[in-house]
């Protein structure tokens, strides 16, 4: 311990953000180190180099400050320079391009953050989330799911009623073959009885002849 791990692995943080992961330790709270804090004792500048690729392309970051404040923010994104004449402006260049907020939130995380996240409310869970991902994406995919399941209760409540319907229009069809079956049973009796009678009418007649 005391070897300056998270000094190290801060500095990349600082370079991209300009801010520090505080020491809650040292009564810092939320607030990120000043300018004279970050330059060491024994020197007079403090400057961080950050060289990486986003989408395939080489850029490289390099922040410098003196005890007094700013030297210089110099922002490189595949051979073409975007520094700025205004430092903030050079910042908001950098987050646009490299979307450096969401950089600190989802790699800088220091182990007190994570500790305060898991004992966060509901609210400040929200606000953390918020700065990593896009809440709306959940609304959204909320509203869109709600849309599709009306509409599929929808077509679902369709479905059965057409089904219902269908039945009924068979079950008549089958109480109308019912009803012409019971016909010509009742048919087949009656020509049966007739020729039964016509016989016998035929043999009387053979009779007297």
């Amino acid at each position: 311990n005391g070897a300056g791990k998270t000094a190290l692995a801060m500095a990349s943080m600082w370079a991209l953000t300009g801010r520090t992961d505080p020491r809650t330790e040292h009564g810092a709270g939320n607030r990120s180190l000043a300018a004279g804090e970050v330059v060491h004792d024994r020197a007079k500048m403090a400057r961080v180099r950050v060289d990486g690729f986003v989408d395939g392309e080489p850029f490289w970051v390099e922040r410098a400050v003196t005890r007094r404040g700013m030297k210089h923010l110099r922002f490189h994104k595949n051979g073409q320079d975007l520094t700025t004449q205004e430092s903030k402006l050079t910042q908001m260049e950098m987050e646009a391009t490299l979307n450096t907020e969401l950089l600190c939130r989802a790699v800088f995380h220091g182990q007190h953050s994570v500790v305060s996240l898991l004992f966060a409310g509901d609210k400040a869970f929200k606000e953390e989330m918020a700065k990593v991902m896009d809440l709306d994406v959940w609304v959204e995919s909320k509203e869109a799911a709600g849309m599709e399941l009306r509409a599929a209760q929808k077509d679902a409540d369709a479905r059965e009623a057409s089904v219902a319907a269908r039945q009924d229009f068979v079950q008549r069809l089958r109480n109308q073959a019912a009803g012409v079956e019971a016909k010509c049973l009742a048919w087949d009796d009656q020509h049966a009885r007739e020729l039964a009678q016509l016989k016998g009418s035929l043999v009387d007649i053979a009779r007297r002849a």
